[in-house]
């Protein structure tokens, strides 16, 4: 579809839909549930002022963007998943310090970068969500192993599910590898004595007449 015939739907979708909010009683319809309807979009609500929006799931409305929330500040959004909508940025966040925003959600955000995380160390900043964040890099993860990664989540959304249980498998792999090299380069080791045991214990009980 053209980007003038999709423009010209969505302008007769709020056409009709802003008809219809108004033939129809308020108990036609949950305005709970519409309001975080990708196809509702802040000129509806602003055409029908005199519904009972739900700011709490239109918080949550793809359509929401900064700017819409920049002037209409004084609303009652729900911050903790207006922290997490991808059309929040840290600038709204940081031109208004004396919101409620969720820093567990806004660490999932795909706006927050590890410069801005890095640059606010006194946030209270998620480092299990942030391992869900796109922008949160395997070089910045191994950099910083002080912090609190959820590893397992970190790379099945980098890498992707099957990719990482490749990798598990791998690992596994090379780390029995480095048993047997420890087991032929050295004698000596504790584990070379307890496999060394096993072979004997398994010898005899085989050869009881040894």
């Amino acid at each position: 579809m053209t980007n003038l015939k999709k423009n010209y739907y969505d302008c007769l979708w709020e056409k009709y839909l802003s008809q219809a909010l108004k033939t129809f009683s308020e108990n036609f319809w949950d305005l709970g549930l519409l309001s975080q309807n990708s196809n509702i979009t802040w000129e509806i609500v602003q055409a029908n002022p005199d519904k009972p929006w739900s700011f709490f799931n239109l918080s949550e409305n793809p359509n929401i963007t900064c700017d819409i929330v920049q002037a209409n500040i004084d609303k009652p959004w729900y911050f903790e998943w207006l922290s997490e909508n991808p059309n929040i940025t840290w600038e709204i966040v940081q031109a208004n310090p004396d919101k409620p925003w969720n820093f567990e959600c806004l660490s999932r955000n795909p706006n927050i970068t590890w410069e801005i995380v890095q640059a606010n160390p006194d946030k209270d900043w998620d480092f299990k969500m942030l391992s869900q964040n796109s922008n949160i890099t395997w070089d910045i993860v191994k950099a910083n192993p002080d912090k609190c990664w959820n590893y397992e989540i970190f790379f099945i959304n980098h890498i992707g599910k099957q990719k990482f249980i490749e990798e598990q498998l791998k690992r596994a792999v090379n780390v029995i590898s480095d048993w047997f090299i420890e087991l032929k380069t050295n004698p000596d080791s504790n584990l070379c004595k307890k496999w060394m045991k096993t072979v004997q214990s398994e010898f005899y009980n085989k050869n009881p007449w040894e």
